[in-house]
């Protein structure tokens, strides 16, 4: 029997997808072909100019049908791309049944794949930048997560189908969970869901009131305009589920973030590494005396200052380069909670979309580096359970870090409490700071030999050894920019900060734990709060080595299911007591 011909998505009265089974977008074909073709053009390009000196050198005079082969074989890879993509495209279907998800693929090879409305956790899309200017969306399903379980993607999707498509499976998978439990709960239900959306609409009136008022500077129009834009081919739809909760990101906290971005001290490393090939660039144009001459007049005119401008330029540099990349990558920035769903969406050029089940959050990290924490700001990010991405590999897109999904990249402190009692309602009765154990006395001596002894003595052993062995001739060849007094003065330094680190560490380990929720903090010049609920760990354990034992320390951790093969939190030298009552408090009760 012949299978139904696959049609481009419509929606029938009431604004839902009609039945049946759908195509992509035929844009796939040229959004695919033109990234494919980017790459082998690149290659090619790249690869002909040491393949025609190579042959030259070699004798080959022939260089006009070294290139008419170099065409041609890339009009073959033109042809042959778009023949596949076009084919991959016809055999490319989907559909959503009373029960689960229809994917049909393969060019050769028939693929059927079928995913129960159950076993379906996340609905995401992405949009690269041509991919946004068309409207169009790459959807990706996730299902029950692990090292086991991979996402499956339906590509080229425009954007009011994916926003339908991800409304629709939901609907119908809540519809299948609560048929029973709505008609057992009858008028009670109905008052009380009245009762919530009406306090639910008074705080979002209130938030987008305070949002107003913040509101009007240049950026901040500009971010709200991307954020509204749809594409060329994207129709409109408005999700009528409510909002729980919704918050966004000022141009403070934007600012802000960029000076405590990761990518600054990357983008110091490309800088230095950029400027180590200028001297070899300006020599191969023949201008490197000259900038030579002018450098000896600089530092004999100017000196100190000279070094101090050029650092400070650079710096300013590095800075304002991470500023356009925060911008770019959280422009628009949009957290919330639809009933028991968290959504993350963010980017000016690339836009981003990201749904996470609450039942899928294991817990929350609140990080706080040295930057942020001076500051008085933190970064809030969600433990949650992942699924393999197509390739096989743990997923690695821009809106998650490990195992986890950015709730907000730059948050006053003050702020903190708000945003996860309202965005993982489970989190709300959370231990506070005044209810943390330290650690016992006796913890601090075995984080001094831990951070500071056995790395200094590592230091002492690795300089000793280059004083001995190496320098002498390095010395002997007349290079006297290294020197053995370099050595005491690195020793010094390095048993400095580890001495700084191992008590540092210290001071900040700390737990607690109620009925529900464990805590651990530790840092060293940063700090990491953990939060993690007591019936999302999977398993604990306590272990002690020979020193612990004498000291009667022990260190506990707690394994999540966060990530595609679980997350541990650890915390050392506890009193081995209060271990042991960490593992009591672990244990299955009665209620469970």
């Amino acid at each position: 029997m012949s299978d139904p011909t696959p049609i481009t998505p419509t929606f029938d009265a009431d604004g839902r997808l009609a039945p049946g089974r759908h195509r992509m977008e035929i844009v796939y074909i040229a959004l695919s072909s033109f990234r494919i073709l980017l790459g082998f053009l690149f290659a090619l390009i790249v690869g002909y100019g040491p393949i025609v000196a190579g042959l030259t050198k070699s004798g080959v005079s022939n260089i006009f049908s070294i290139t008419v082969l170099f065409i041609a074989l890339i009009v073959l890879l033109v042809a042959a791309v778009i023949i596949s993509l076009t084919i991959y495209y016809k055999r490319f279907s989907w559909e959503i049944t009373a029960n689960d998800i229809h994917i049909h693929s393969g060019i050769i090879v028939k693929k059927q794949v079928h995913i129960p409305f159950s076993k379906v956790q996340s609905i995401d899309y992405t949009a690269p930048l041509l991919a946004r200017l068309l409207g169009v969306v790459n959807l990706k399903i996730e299902t029950a997560g692990g090292a086991i379980n991979r996402g499956v993607e339906i590509p080229a999707l425009k954007l009011n189908t994916a926003e339908a498509f991800k409304t629709e499976v939901f609907k119908r998978k809540r519809e299948n969970q609560n048929q029973s439990a709505q008609a057992q709960s009858g008028q009670a239900q109905s008052a009380q869901a009245q009762s919530t959306q009406f306090q639910t609409a008074q705080a979002l009136d209130s938030a987008q009131s305070s949002a107003h008022q913040q509101t009007g500077n240049l950026y901040e129009q500009l971010s709200q305009t991307a954020s509204d834009f749809r594409g060329m081919l994207a129709g409109s739809y408005e999700d009528s589920s409510p909002v729980d909760y919704q918050y966004g990101l000022s141009i403070k906290e934007l600012l802000l973030s960029a000076l405590a971005n990761n990518k600054t001290w990357l983008m110091a490393l490309i800088l230095i590494g950029m400027l180590s090939q200028v001297g070899e660039a300006l020599s191969f144009i023949g201008i490197s005396d000259r900038v030579e001459e002018t450098a000896v007049w600089v530092w004999a005119e100017l000196g100190i200052v000279a070094v101090i401008i050029a650092t400070i330029f650079s710096l300013l540099l590095l800075w304002l380069l991470s500023v356009v990349a925060a911008l770019l990558s959280y422009g628009g920035f949009k957290a919330s909670r639809r009933g028991g769903r968290i959504e993350v969406e963010r980017g000016l050029l690339q836009r981003h979309y990201k749904g996470v089940a609450l039942s899928r959050v294991q817990g929350v990290v609140i990080t706080q580096g040295l930057v942020r924490k001076l500051m008085g700001f933190a970064e809030i990010k969600l433990e949650v359970v992942q699924s393999m991405d197509t390739s096989g590999g743990q997923q690695s897109d821009v809106m998650t870090q490990g195992s986890g999904l950015i709730l907000h990249p730059f948050v006053r402190l003050s702020r903190v409490d708000e945003i996860i009692a309202n965005m993982v309602p489970d989190l709300i009765a959370c231990p506070q700071v005044t209810d943390y154990q330290r650690l016992p006395r006796r913890a601090r001596r075995r984080s001094i030999i831990r951070w500071f002894a056995w790395p200094s003595l590592i230091c002492i052993a690795a300089v000793a050894i280059f004083d001995l062995l190496l320098l002498p001739p390095i010395v002997s060849t007349g290079f006297t920019v290294i020197s053995p007094y370099h050595a005491p003065v690195l020793i010094a330094i390095v048993m400095a900060l580890c001495l700084l680190a191992g008590i540092w560490w210290y001071k900040r380990a700390a737990y607690a734990y109620n009925s529900n929720i464990l805590v651990i903090r530790q840092g060293i010049f940063g700090q990491k709060t953990t939060l993690l609920l007591r019936k999302k760990i999977q398993w604990a354990a306590l272990r002690q080595n020979p020193l612990q034992r004498c000291s009667k320390l022990a260190s506990i951790s707690a394994v999540t299911a966060a990530g595609t093969s679980g997350t541990t939190t650890r915390l050392r030298d506890l009193n081995e007591d209060e271990a042991s009552a960490y593992l009591d408090w672990v244990r299955p009760r009665n209620r469970d």
